[in-house]
């Protein structure tokens, strides 16, 4: 899946973890992470681009924390919830999860992650108020997605119409 440049550099521009994956196929594989991911994980980008993020719960058992995000990625809808994460150097941390998803008109599904580690000192209300800078920047997102899902049909349309007036002239 292509995703355009404008978000590609937005992602990567952040300062919070954040991960693109495909809800298009099967097991939704990491389209894109941006260093504030690799950092915060250990795993660098080249290593984990086509596998799901959930390789980072290893083999922590988490039914219910499962079931809120499966619920909110069959509904399309988007979560946030704590779970258990492992990093590459084993340290396991509670992690702040928010889901949200990217629909494109002329694009697939996609799902954008932003991962913030719990303190053990904060409870996840803390947490969830500092993640409205989080909040708001992917909002931010979806409306520029939607910006550009419109401009480009806008440009379909726009050369489909040049394109049937050119053939009426040379008719």
């Amino acid at each position: 899946m292509i995703i355009p440049a404008e978000i590609q550099q937005y992602i990567q521009s952040l300062n919070v973890p954040l991960s693109l994956a495909d809800g298009s196929v099967e097991d939704m594989p990491l389209l894109q992470v941006n260093p504030s991911f690799e950092s915060l994980t250990g795993y660098a980008s080249e290593n984990i681009v086509g596998k799901n993020c959930r390789f980072l719960q290893a083999e922590l058992e988490q039914v219910d924390t499962r079931q809120i995000i499966r619920s909110a990625l069959d509904a399309s809808k988007p979560c946030q919830t704590v779970l258990k994460n492992k990093k590459k150097s084993g340290q396991i941390f509670d992690n702040l999860l928010f889901l949200f998803p990217l629909e494109f008109k002329d694009w697939s599904l996609m799902y954008l992650g932003s991962q913030f580690e719990l303190q053990p000192e904060q409870s996840p209300e803390q947490a969830l108020d500092r993640g409205k800078y989080l909040s708001d920047t992917l909002n931010r997102l979806h409306k520029e997605s939607r910006i550009l899902s419109k401009q480009h049909a806008e440009a379909v349309s726009d050369g489909l119409v040049a394109s049937v007036r050119h053939l009426i002239m040379r008719s």
